[in-house]
């Protein structure tokens, strides 16, 4: 039984549920939640309380004794709830343990290294999110292996990558080289590159032609230079006035 929610779920489903817990930091306790409802606990389905009431229930029926063993024989494989002897020392436990993991890691890695690098490449990025969370739980102790066995020469260990580089200058690698043996003296008697395309220049005096005989083409009484609005005005102002004529007549 959940018991933020007090939702009753069988053994069977809450280890389901338990495997898709909500996976954040690899320090971090992990969160399972309520089928029913999303509650989430930091406890696991073994660490949870029994319906009592419910069990009462269930003990009634004909089969119970026969489908309880039936369970367990299916769940002979399965996960089940650990044994911790009294006066445990979590602090060596947890120093051994990751002794342990670091040294599969580097078993496992070396390979991929030592391949990379006999490919010339100078760097590795490795992506797998279970590999991750296993290195970031042991990346001081891989990479003291790796530095005094190996010569790397970086780790870098993120939640969603870890780079191990090989050399530093693994990122140096540029698009473009110069060769700094030349002399300035070489490079000044180079002659410059020719255009692709010609250079049009202006012709000035074309220019200063067309504006002329443009003002010779201009109608005689318009003012060359005034704004567009005032001779519009006295064309409307001219126009009125011979309407009025025609209206009043002679």
């Amino acid at each position: 039984m959940y018991t933020d929610c007090g939702h009753t779920v069988c053994t069977s489903c809450m280890k389901t549920m338990d495997r898709l817990r909500a996976e954040t930091s690899v320090f971090h306790t992990p969160l399972y939640r309520c089928p029913c409802c999303r509650t989430e606990t930091i406890y696991r389905w073994y660490a949870r309380p029994i319906n009592r009431a419910i069990m009462s229930i269930c003990e009634k029926h004909n089969k119970y004794a026969s489908r309880v063993e039936e369970v367990r024989s299916e769940e002979k494989n399965e996960e089940k709830e650990p044994s911790i002897p009294d006066n445990i020392d979590l602090r060596a436990l947890a120093t051994e343990s990751r002794e342990q993991i670091a040294l599969d890691l580097y078993d496992k890695l070396l390979p991929i290294l030592y391949e990379a690098a006999a490919e010339g490449r100078r760097h590795v990025v490795v992506t797998e999110k279970k590999t991750i969370r296993k290195i970031e739980q042991v990346c001081d102790l891989l990479s003291t292996m790796l530095f005094e066995t190996n010569n790397i020469f970086k780790i870098l260990c993120t939640r969603s990558e870890c780079q191990i580089i090989f050399s530093d200058d693994a990122f140096t690698v540029l698009r473009e080289y110069t060769n700094h043996d030349v002399t300035e003296e070489e490079i000044e008697d180079t002659p410059p590159p020719l255009p692709n395309t010609p250079i049009q220049l202006l012709n000035l005096d074309a220019i200063a032609e067309t504006i002329r005989s443009s003002r010779r083409t201009l109608p005689i009484g318009i003012p060359i230079g005034r704004p567009l609005l005032a001779r519009r005005a006295e064309h409307f102002t001219e126009a009125k006035e011979e309407d009025e004529d025609l209206l009043l007549g002679p």
